[in-house]
């Protein structure tokens, strides 16, 4: 799948914004702070139905003294009988409103209806959190990753997130409910387990195209792989919920659920080690060059669909060793979007990119 086209409305600084693509790249050039980085988001949105930026709420993207954004993509994919489909996505949000999306004019009633409609590969300069961020920011890795290939566990994955909310919630009162927490306990047992499935399904599915881009990446001088890490490995729904029910007072104590896929890791190791611990920077831009190459590779595999590819300024954080590395994966996508911020940059990319001037919130092409 292909983006066609856009309109944007009122989405960060950006306007009234309208762009058609080139099918196989466009580089959105300019200055920090002009805007680049909110239009792959927007793009970035209309296909996950959520910013990539963490802890970001719609309220906040909406631009300065308006109450609303809007966001209108034309995208094209190729079915496997040979032909193509358009699809439209349409994105509304008012400012005290619950957010609108619609597929070719009809509204969906889950998100786990848009994400999956389109596989897309993110590499920013944040992705160095995989490695040396919190387990949260792997569980995001892998949480958006699985949800592109599976709307159920989109689902579960919202779904555990409730009762864990409501869990805590509990156990903030000084007189805590038992038959509530066992219903409550009772209820994660479904998606937990869900869950820890798909998360090691998925690692054990990622973990050789791991290896395989990293050896490439590394010029075969080092080895790397991948560990999923549960905090809690228990498949079978009853003894899941008897070891919940065991600890319950546990966690009653610390007021604080100890327990569950919301503490999952997993390690990304190079030459058998850690590379949270043991890395250089070098290695890290590897890994993290890696990791998402190898998620590339992994979609492709697992559904046939060649995935998108947003970059954001990664260019400026890579050698030119490394960048002739990435650019060698492009064919692995169906279209990319870049946003560099020196016009030295431009030099890499091939002749059919269609080049994009963003300056204060507008945008031209050059």
């Amino acid at each position: 799948m292909i983006f066609i086209d856009c309109n944007l409305l009122n989405f960060r600084n950006l306007g009234n914004i309208f762009l058609e693509f080139s099918e196989k790249g466009n580089v959105l050039f300019g200055k920090n702070g002009q805007g680049k980085t909110n239009f792959l988001e927007a793009l970035y949105y209309s296909l996950a139905g959520k910013s990539f930026r963490r802890s970001v709420t719609d309220r906040q993207i909406i631009k300065y003294n308006n109450n609303f954004f809007h966001i209108n993509v034309n995208l094209l994919k190729s079915m496997k009988d040979g032909g193509d489909k358009k699809y439209n996505i349409k994105v509304n949000y008012l400012k005290g409103k619950s957010k609108e999306i619609a597929i070719n004019n009809k509204k969906i009633k889950k998100l786990s209806q848009l994400v999956g409609l389109n596989n897309f590969v993110l590499l920013s300069v944040e992705d160095r959190k995989i490695i040396h961020g919190y387990p949260a920011d792997r569980r995001r890795f892998l949480d958006n990753a699985i949800s592109q290939i599976d709307s159920l566990y989109l689902e579960y994955l919202q779904i555990y997130k409730k009762l864990l909310y409501e869990k805590k919630a509990l156990f903030e009162k000084n007189n805590v409910d038992y038959m509530l927490l066992d219903s409550i306990n009772e209820q994660m047992v479904e998606p937990f387990i869900y869950i820890i499935k798909k998360r090691k399904t998925f690692i054990k599915s990622i973990a050789p195209f791991v290896i395989k881009s990293y050896k490439n990446i590394s010029d075969n001088n080092e080895d790397a792989n991948i560990i999923y890490n549960p905090y809690v490995d228990i498949e079978t729904p009853s003894e899941l919920l008897y070891f919940l029910q065991k600890h319950k007072n546990k966690e009653i104590q610390e007021k604080n659920v100890i327990y569950g896929p919301h503490r999952d890791d997993f390690i990304l190791e190079i030459n058998g080690k850690n590379s949270k611990n043991f890395s250089s920077s070098g290695q890290i831009k590897s890994m993290i060059l890696s990791l998402k190459i190898a998620l590339a590779m992994f979609f492709k595999e697992y559904n046939g669909i060649v995935p998108l590819l947003f970059l954001d300024d990664i260019f400026s954080e890579l050698d030119n060793f490394r960048i002739k590395k990435l650019i060698d994966f492009f064919d692995l996508f169906s279209q990319i979007f870049i946003t560099v911020p020196r016009q030295d940059e431009l030099k890499f990319f091939p002749d059919n990119f269609k080049i994009f001037e963003v300056n204060n919130g507008e945008i031209y092409a050059r």
